[in-house]
C-alpha cells in the first residue's frame, strides 16, 4: 500500500472531485473495494448536458432566359455551435461514450447552374 504521505495534494484534489461509483454488479456492491472491484469497469451513469445552436438558410433563385436557357443560382449558410458536457464536470472524462467538448462550424456553399436545351431542326 503507498503511504498517503506520498500522494501529492493535487492528485488528493483532483480524486476527490470523481464520483463514487453508482452502479453494482454481481461482484462487486456499491461502494465496495473488495478483490477484483478496483478494476476499470463502467461502474458510473449519470447524464450530461448537451447544446447544439445551429443557425442556417438557404436562397435559390431561377431565371428562364428564353425557352431552351435557363439559369440558376443557389446560396446556402450554417453556423453550428455544439457543446457536451464530460460525465465528470470539470475533472472530465467521456460523456456517455461520445464526444464531449465544444465546438464551432460555419459553412457557406455557392452553386451556380446554366441550362440549354438542343432542339432538333
Amino acid at each position: 500500500m503507498i503511504d498517503p504521505a506520498r500522494i501529492s495534494p493535487i492528485a488528493k484534489a483532483i480524486l476527490a472531485k470523481i464520483p463514487l461509483p453508482n452502479v453494482a454488479t454481481a461482484a462487486c456492491p456499491l461502494n465496495s473495494t473488495g478483490s477484483g472491484c478496483l478494476v476499470a469497469t463502467n461502474n458510473f451513469q449519470g447524464t450530461t448536458k448537451f447544446i447544439k445552436d445551429t443557425t442556417s438558410f438557404d436562397v435559390k433563385v431561377d431565371h428562364n432566359i428564353s425557352v431552351s436557357n435557363r439559369l440558376s443560382g443557389r446560396f446556402s449558410f450554417s453556423n453550428q455551435s455544439l457543446s457536451q458536457a464530460p460525465i465528470f464536470g470539470v475533472i472530465g472524462g467521456p460523456s456517455n461514450g461520445a464526444f464531449s467538448g465544444t465546438g464551432k462550424q460555419r459553412y457557406w456553399d455557392v452553386a451556380v447552374n446554366y441550362y440549354h436545351v438542343f432542339h432538333r431542326r
